[in-house]
């Protein structure tokens, strides 16, 4: 298992947590692909490009779960626009699922967006 995160601290509770965890950007990060790819709330530009470079980390049979919060953005790769996007995977789930966080970073968003993706073979 393998944790990227923009953020120092993120990483640093991952790998208080004994996972391997390394800061990256997703722009300048590259693996051999993965069985499980989670995103949530991820910078993801909403170009074909981040897209292609999101479908190569799924491994053939492998999932992507993809969470953003419901909102609109014309930069960013929310899970709807995703889910018409993706060329490599096949959408197995795009739901709405509410939140229930009264406070902390976040608790303005009521709702998130869920996608579920697989690729076949």
């Amino acid at each position: 298992m393998l944790g990227i995160d923009f953020a120092p601290t993120a990483v640093a509770r991952t790998r208080a947590l004994g996972v391997a965890a390394q800061v990256a950007m997703f722009s300048g990060f590259s693996h051999e692909p993965f069985d499980l790819v989670s995103v949530h709330y991820g910078g993801i530009r909403a170009t074909s490009e981040e897209v292609e470079k999101l479908e190569h980390l799924v491994a053939p049979g492998g999932t992507l779960l993809y969470v953003h919060h419901d909102m609109e953005s014309t930069e960013l790769a929310m899970p709807e626009w995703l889910a018409h996007n993706l060329r490599e995977l096949e959408t197995v789930t795009l739901a709405r699922r509410e939140r229930h966080l009264a406070e902390g970073a976040g608790a303005h968003h009521r709702t998130d967006v869920v996608l579920v993706a697989k690729r076949v073979g």
